[in-house]
């Protein structure tokens, strides 16, 4: 009987902690942690999947620009190679790429 009952209190003792946060240790907040989602704009998520597209289509390792984009020249000839079809992109992804370069590199596109 005394073994059960050490064995119980330890127990509790024990999740204490985890139950006083409110969610098992995991923040008490009824999920599992983060910032909700916030609805983004237009443009903003324009300008993320620009991004993504930059990163993936112009300066990846076997890309026309394996080492980035550092200067506004560079970033203008990328805009036109864009423009001119050097560069084959799907239609909505060209928009979403001139606008992130317009933004990021206050190019003229």
């Amino acid at each position: 009987m005394k073994i059960k009952m050490i064995a119980t209190i330890a127990a509790i003792a024990v999740a204490s902690p985890a139950l006083a946060s409110g969610g098992g240790g995991y923040g008490g907040s009824g999920y599992s942690g983060g910032s909700p989602r916030v609805k983004l704009s237009p443009e903003q998520r324009s300008f993320q999947r620009g991004q993504k597209i930059f990163k993936k289509s112009l300066s990846c390792s076997k890309c026309a620009f394996p080492r980035g984009i550092t200067s506004t020249k560079q970033a203008q000839d990328a805009v036109t190679k864009v423009k001119n079809g050097q560069i084959k992109l799907k239609k909505s992804h060209q928009e979403d790429l001139l606008y992130y370069m317009s933004q990021r590199y206050r190019v003229k596109t």
